[in-house]
């Protein structure tokens, strides 16, 4: 049968024929090979080879009708049902136990989603229901966490015996789900290199943490490729940066600085600017008013009095720890190293997200955006016609698609999806789940943990089936609504074609707000009267369809609640890294891991409770803003003004430098623990997991969780400004910010790897956010904080006033035990010879009237000077240098935003990127499965985004995506209320090229 019909290359193996035949699960008879096969008509005929072996002997038992096609190839015509599949019906007309949907044209494709294909893998789907293996993993090709899994899974603590009193329900099989997990959610390599699909049934690896390259992980999209190159190449930055800063580190260390050694210092700590040389002083001036200004309230202890003979006498804690110009030389040097390297790094960025779009073709290659479209053009086959009318166009058009504004009916439908997800959860093993009947549906179902209610905010039965009925009634109300059109996708066949009309309908700005029709020919006016507004969409897999609708006056809204929420956040996170931090550095340092773990949370769900965006890259960027500030004020800026400034280079773990270590050693230790350790991701695979009733739910639990671009990019920016903002104090802090990104590179690679679900394939949004804003603004504060470091050494507040001790002040010679401001007593000695000191303001970063920038040494007040001749040498030069780069980065800013603004409003021209590609979208489509803009949205609890549109009439090559276990429709809203029309949704059209 099979070596008679089917060409030989596509002859199932007999281990392959046998799994199908012999199936011997307990819930359903397994399908015959007549459901699942039907040969495809080939453009040539294959002639056959006589077969080498008999033919395997199949049950045949629904009966086939064999007839000639028009070409005389051989087909076999289904009289069958469909073969069914495990799933749960959503509504009415949800073809759940197809195994392919569509028009004809789906049954031609003849590359990688066959019938048989997916025939082979609902096979696998079933067995994975009753608990079988499949693809059979040799030990030596399992996760750490599978074999540690199988292991433990022979004691009951482990895996408790099931509950279940039904013998007709199969025990879920542990091994079975780490093997879904491995499988279908973990990334995989083909033989070839390539990215394998979920599922993929041909043999197929786990890619390798260590071995895998960088070129490799453009198979994610240029966003993640970027973000791993970028952060390896800060890494070897910061690493040469660390070694420039040698000579500072030698000379922190030496005598030269601190006279007293640093002897007590830890080992990491000696190469920094502590100072250990601290002494009392004669300070004959000094008053405790002068410690009662803002900030000075916690540094009573360097001021003490003593009572001799009835008179009070005053003493300062002077620090003798001086800096020479060569130290400031090293840290000039260092600054126009990093500011040359991220400047070479942004264009060098540039260059590989050009070279990336060169190298790989995406759907949106061929496609534009129009972002004003007719309210009332509802029409594919109108777009099709005048596009193909522009100049270069000509029979390019192959697919059109028609977004609606049904954003409240999405998002309805969706969520009454979910919760009759979670509804049919909550039942018991045995109990097929009926939508229509909830009321049976929440009689007897499994009760909800407190702490599921509390945590997860998980809903008892009962509730979920008023949330429902309250949604089902909102549905009801666009029963008879024809939402607008909103946004029209069009791809062309040739990137020359897309090229050509972007640059046919772009012009500047100015003539949209003023509706300047004259600005482009007539025929280039959409129905001779419309003005249209075009530019190249994002990818497909990051377009947020029920996110189109929003206008500017409403987003502008939803920004100013989102940041508002954030600022309240940072005030609050500032607060309690004050109270933590007066206790000591290390629960400072707690503190602040702690909330740059927890705020950032906090921050995602506002974001995407209060924004829309059209796509994931700019709600990423939205967010990556707020988690740069968050992180940028708790861990550098915060700790800087909840520290005193003379306690700067005090030691002790309350003090600065301490804690600043203390920080850099829970970057480097702490965080990549939390992530390697995926605390919850392993709590629900190997607790929830081998607890769960069913091979169903217990295949829930083996799901990864999400990469988050803006979040790993705010750890990047978080490292890189927090070594550069305490690199004059901490010259070392170099190589831990080095060591911390390169374990943060292979932290991020092993969890995209083993941990990560599959992430959308994000553009270059955060990229540009990054090069463009965040280095910038990162050098300007880099430069401008180096300075204010250097003028305020020694950081004691002391001036030496050029008198001696015994001239005028005999009676403060001697020892003395006197009282600090926070009632310490403290001995002492002052000595023939002693100098006498004054008090005097060294913060000039609270300079006031006048201010003091830039910071040189002409703004220390007359006859309270206190740097040393080699320091003021330097300083001069790395002031104005603060300027410069000030002046830079204001010059890049005004450019970046409100000159490419002006242009876009006066001239603006498209201007292409990159070269022009060889393939077609066809054969893109074919060879790599690019996808198209088909509307969909992805939400939480779903491994594959639910579909909202009707996709009887297109290739489902188009969805760029698969569901190895059934039928497109179990995913597709439009089913689940059948008086919803298909007016009520976007829609899309395909014209194949051979067409």
């Amino acid at each position: 049968f099979w070596d008679e019909f089917i060409p030989r290359s596509e002859v199932l193996s007999k281990q392959a024929i046998t799994m199908a035949t012999e199936s011997d699960s307990p819930v359903e008879p397994p399908p015959t090979v007549e459901q699942a096969v039907e040969v495809f008509k080939d453009e040539e005929r294959v002639e056959l080879e006589p077969p080498v072996e008999p033919p395997v002997e199949l049950p045949v038992e629904p009966p086939v009708d064999v007839f000639d096609d028009e070409e005389g190839l051989p087909v076999i015509k289904e009289s069958v049902d469909e073969i069914p599949v495990k799933g749960v019906q959503f509504g009415e007309g949800v073809a759940s136990g197809k195994i392919e949907d569509g028009s004809e044209r789906n049954t031609k494709l003849k590359k990688k989603r066959c019938e048989r294909g997916n025939y082979l893998k609902a096979v696998r789907s079933r067995r994975h229901q009753g608990g079988e293996l499949v693809f059979n993993d040799q030990p030596s090709e399992m996760t750490y966490g599978r074999r540690v899994a199988l292991a433990l899974s022979k004691h009951e603590w482990y895996m408790p015996k099931s509950k279940n009193s039904d013998p007709t329900i199969p025990r879920p099989n542990l091994n079975a789900a780490w093997e879904y997990f491995e499988h279908y959610t973990l990334p995989r390599q083909q033989a070839n290199g390539e990215k394998a699909e979920a599922g993929e049934e041909e043999p197929t690896k786990l890619y390798s943490v260590l071995r895998t390259p960088l070129s490799e992980l453009s198979e994610w999209g240029v966003g993640i490729n970027i973000y791993f190159w970028t952060l390896r190449a800060l890494a070897l930055i910061l690493l040469v940066a660390g070694f420039i800063n040698i000579p500072n580190i030698m000379y922190f260390n030496s005598d030269d600085y601190s006279a007293e050694g640093h002897e007590g210092l830890k080992n990491l700590l000696k190469g920094s600017s502590i100072c250990t040389d601290q002494r009392w002083v004669a300070c004959p001036t000094c008053s405790k008013d002068m410690w009662d200004e803002p900030g000075r309230s916690l540094v009573y202890e360097r001021y003490a009095t003593v009572a001799v003979e009835g008179e009070d006498l005053n003493f300062i804690l002077r620090n003798f720890c001086e800096i020479d110009k060569e130290t400031g030389y090293v840290a000039l040097a260092t600054l126009l190293y990093i500011f040359v390297s991220i400047y070479v790094l942004g264009i060098y960025i540039i260059k590989k997200e050009v070279d990336f779009d060169e190298s790989e073709q995406t759907a949106s290659d061929y496609s534009i955006l129009v972002q004003n479209p007719p309210t009332d053009a509802k029409d594919p086959d109108e777009w099709k016609k005048y596009f193909e009318e522009i100049e270069g166009c000509e029979g390019q058009v192959v697919c059109v698609t028609l977004a609606k504004d049904n954003e409240t009916l999405i998002n309805n439908l969706a969520r009454r999806r979910k919760m009759l997800f979670q509804l049919e959860l909550l039942q018991k093993p045995g109990v097929s789940f009926d939508y229509k009947n909830l009321d049976k549906m929440v009689e007897d179902p499994y009760p909800v943990a407190l702490w599921r209610r509390i945590l997860c905010c998980q809903s008892e039965a009962l509730t979920l089936k008023k949330n429902i009925e309250k949604a089902e009634e909102k549905i009801k109300e666009f029963k008879k609504v024809d939402p607008r059109t909103i946004r029209i996708f069009v791809t062309f066949n040739s990137e020359e074609a897309q090229r050509s009309a972007l640059r046919a309908l772009t012009i500047p700005l100015k003539d949209h707000y003023m509706n300047n029709l004259s600005a482009v020919s007539k025929e280039l006016l959409f129905r001779g009267k419309h003005l249209l507004k075009v530019l190249e969409p994002t990818e497909p897999s990051t377009i947020r369809w029920h996110n189109l609708d929003e206008n500017m006056a409403k987003k502008v809204k939803q920004r100013i609640l989102s940041y508002s929420f954030t600022f309240i956040l940072l005030i609050g996170c500032g607060f309690a890294i004050t109270y933590a931090r007066r206790r000591s550095a290390m629960w400072g340092a707690i503190a602040v891991s702690g909330f740059n773990s927890i705020a950032p949370q906090v921050v995602k769900y506002v974001t995407k409770w209060f924004e829309s965006h059209i796509s994931e890259g700019q709600l990423e960027a939205s967010l990556y803003f707020k988690l740069t500030l968050v992180r940028w004020m708790t861990t550098a800026v915060i700790t800087t003004l909840i520290t005193p400034f003379t306690n700067t280079l005090s030691d002790g773990s309350e003090y600065l430098i301490q804690g600043i270590y203390a920080i850099f050693c829970s970057e480097l230790i702490r965080s990549p623990l939390m992530q390697l350790s995926d605390y919850w991701g392993n709590s629900v695979r190997h607790y929830f997991g081998p607890r769960a009733p069913d091979q169903f739910r217990m295949n829930l639990n083996f799901q990864g969780g999400y990469f988050s671009l803006a979040n790993q990019y705010t750890e990047l920016t978080k490292v890189l400004f927090f070594t550069l903002y305490f690199s004059t104090l901490f010259p070392g802090g170099f190589f831990f910010g080095a060591f911390t990104l390169l374990v943060q590179y292979y932290t991020d690679k092993f969890s995209l790897l083993r941990s990560w679900g599959d992430p959308p394939k994000f553009g270059s949004q955060v990229s540009i956010v990054t090069r463009n804003y965040l280095f910038t603004a990162t050098l300007v504060v880099y430069a401008c904080t180096m300075a204010y470091q250097i003028s305020g050494f020694p950081y004691d507040d002391t001036c030496d006033t050029g008198e001696i001790v015994e001239t005028n002040y005999d009676q403060y010679l001697g020892t003395h035990i006197a009282t600090t401001g926070s009632d310490e007593q403290v001995s002492f000695t002052i000595r023939r010879g002693d100098n006498v000191f004054q008090f005097c303001d060294q913060d000039m970063l609270r300079y006031r009237n006048p201010s003091a920038f830039p910071p040189i040494p002409s703004f220390q007040p007359d006859g309270k000077e206190w740097m040393t001749t080699g320091q003021e040498d330097a300083l001069l030069i790395i002031g104005w240098t603060c300027v410069a780069v000030l002046a830079y980065g204001t010059v890049i800013y005004v450019n970046r935003i409100l000159i490419s603004f002006l242009r876009k409003v006066f001239c603006r021209r498209y201007k292409p990127s990159g070269e022009i590609g060889g393939n077609t979208f066809t054969h893109a489509l074919e060879e790599a499965g690019i996808g198209a803009y088909v509307p969909q949205v992805k939400k939480g609890g779903f491994n594959y985004p639910l579909l909202v549109c009707d996709i009887s009439k297109i290739d489902t090559e188009l969805l760029g995506w698969q569901d190895p276990d059934g039928s497109y429709d179990e995913h597709n809203l439009i089913f689940d209320f059948p008086d919803l029309g298909a007016d009520n949704f976007s829609t899309i059209k395909y014209w194949p090229a051979s067409e």
